[in-house]
């Protein structure tokens, strides 16, 4: 498995794609109590999105951060990345 392709594999892939739609959840939360802060109109729903929006940022923090690790260790067996490390 090379470096460069892992990402498309698919396991990886899927946890990129759950990892995109848990940062535009938390956009969509975050933005809602941001909202309803600058209007006064703060209420349950504005605590239950921003209460939302950072649980989902955290998960989508939380699956890039294990995508990055594993693309990191993956990329070690690259033949093109020994290389290109040794270089230097």
């Amino acid at each position: 498995m090379l470096a460069r392709t892992v990402n498309f594999e698919p396991p990886i892939f899927a946890r990129l794609v759950t990892a995109a739609l848990a940062f535009l959840c938390s956009v969509s939360g975050i933005a809602i109590l941001v909202r309803d802060l600058v209007e006064g109109a703060f209420g349950g729903f504005s605590a239950a999105a921003g209460l939302i929006g950072l649980l989902a940022l955290a998960c989508g923090v939380g699956q890039a951060g294990g995508v990055i690790r594993i693309v990191s260790g993956v990329s070690e067996g690259d033949p093109l990345w020994a290389r290109l490390r040794s270089a230097r």
